[in-house]
């Protein structure tokens, strides 16, 4: 009986190392978006291959987890690659191929797979990718994208916790961040007001395909970046089955899930929620502050027809700063007992949070049509009581209440006239700022008192053009007006 036990277990062991990875995705027409069927589909760097079937969806099966791409070739299309990913048994990103027709791109003219492979990118001054890979190998990074981007040729590193991104001595509040499209004014918690730079960023790294950071020639629908500009790209959700995964941090809990939703499969998800445990660890260190955070990021994608999709995305958080006025109980050091006194008496208790919600609609035929609707919110509030007394009302020296709201709309038509590829569009922002400040002031002379209250409402417009000229091995010309 016993040796049976045995011979099971050791079955089932054996079965769950020898278990492969399975990979799906799907191969489409970068301009009409339409399956693409025969497609040969490879994982670079193997020889694990295979085809696309009639509705262009493809299945491979990995022996072992790893950075892999994952490539697709056919004749009369450019080759193409999807982004470097990661992929274990419980993590499996579903993997999207958009291929370029020859045909559509250059005209008739014959080209070899190897000049294909060398092709251009069409912002070459200043753009730098990152892949998965760099991402999570970043030494020093902690998956934080914030301060891998501090890492980048070109970027100052700050002396301090703090992830400003400085270029070339711009101010961190000249850089524009932007996730599928969306700019989101805020990357990282507890984020200084009119800055960019915070100590933990928002960004859940898992669901990161990659980053574009443009440092020069940007991306001319992206408007108003001076420094740099940003540009996050997500995964779309398997469309498998819903998997969940929860995460134990140094100073965080997470969760994680994505998948399909309904039976058809059409819509997918990923969400993710976190909340921080510093609360707790600042008590027990018996810190005169107390810091805690929560945010939360979800994407769904809805494919309406086999010409259009929809894509809903929103990322936010909600930061505290608590003072923690039992931190001198049981303390007898009177250095100690001095410096936490001094810093309970001038910091105040803060409140900051923010979100980005924003939904695009794209639609292909003779050319691709994308609208961005979006909606930014940041609010700001910081309280301070006489001795840290909430009780009486009058002893109130600071209430500072500041808000943002931004709300964007613009519009994209992308298409290809033979060897030019033109984009078209414009855009439309009206944004309000609003201030509450109460501060009283004591002096010789007395106490004074600053009531200040302002709003501002701003209209913002911008239409933008832009044509590329392509070669037989890439961008030969371009031109911006």
């Amino acid at each position: 009986m016993q040796r049976i036990i045995v011979s099971i277990l050791c079955l089932l062991v054996t079965n769950g190392f020898s278990q492969n990875i399975i990979i799906k995705g799907v191969v489409k027409d970068a301009s009409t978006n339409a399956p693409i069927a025969s497609a040969e589909v490879k994982i670079l760097k193997t020889e694990l291959t295979g085809k696309s079937d009639s509705a262009g969806n493809f299945m491979l099966q990995l022996p072992e987890p790893g950075f892999f791409v994952v490539g697709a070739y056919k004749d009369g299309y450019l080759d193409a690659f999807a982004a470097e990913m990661l992929f274990t048994y419980d993590k499996s990103p579903f993997v999207q191929i958009s291929m370029e027709s020859l045909s559509k791109s250059i005209g008739t003219v014959n080209i070899s797979r190897s000049a294909l492979q060398s092709r251009k990118a069409e912002s070459p001054v200043g753009a730098q990718s990152l892949s998965i890979r760099e991402i999570e190998r970043n030494p020093g990074g902690n998956r934080d994208i914030s301060k891998i981007v501090q890492s980048l040729p070109g970027v100052i590193s700050v002396p301090s916790f703090r992830n400003d991104i400085v270029i070339r001595g711009g101010s961190p509040v000249e850089n524009k961040f932007y996730l599928d499209g969306f700019e989101i004014p805020v990357i990282n918690h507890f984020q200084t007001q009119g800055s960019t730079g915070g100590p933990v960023g928002i960004l859940n790294v898992n669901f990161i395909k990659d980053v574009n950071f443009y440092t020069g020639a940007f991306p001319i629908n992206y408007a108003n970046g001076m420094s740099a500009v940003v540009d996050f790209k997500q995964i779309d959700g398997n469309t498998d089955k819903p998997k969940f995964r929860f995460t134990l941090g140094s100073s965080d809990l997470g969760f994680t899930a994505d998948g399909p939703l309904g039976k058809s499969k059409k819509t997918t998800f990923i969400v993710s929620a976190r909340q921080s445990y510093l609360q707790g660890l600042f008590t027990l260190l018996k810190l005169p502050f107390l810091p805690n955070f929560i945010d939360y990021q979800a994407k769904v994608k809805t494919k309406l027809s086999n010409k259009s999709e929809l894509n809903v995305v929103l990322l936010g958080a909600v930061d505290y700063f608590r003072l923690n006025t039992n931190v001198n109980d049981g303390i007898t050091d009177s250095l100690k007992l001095k410096t936490n006194q001094y810093i309970l008496g001038y910091i105040p208790d803060y409140q900051q949070w923010n979100y980005t919600i924003g939904t695009s609609y794209t639609y292909f035929g003779k050319a691709k049509h994308q609208v961005f609707l979006s909606r930014n919110m940041l609010s700001n509030i910081s309280t301070k009581f006489q001795n840290n007394d909430e009780s009486d009302p009058a002893k109130k020296i600071l209430d500072y209440r500041s808000t943002e709201e931004e709300n964007k709309l613009r519009y994209e038509q992308f298409r290809r006239y033979g060897r030019w590829s033109v984009m078209n569009g414009g855009g439309f922002e009206f944004a309000q700022y609003g201030n509450r400040t109460f501060n009283r002031i004591y002096t010789p002379a007395g106490p004074q008192t600053i009531n200040f209250k302002s709003d501002l409402n701003v209209v913002k417009y911008s239409i933008f053009s832009k044509w590329n000229l392509y070669s037989a091995n890439g961008t030969a010309a371009f031109r911006r007006a």
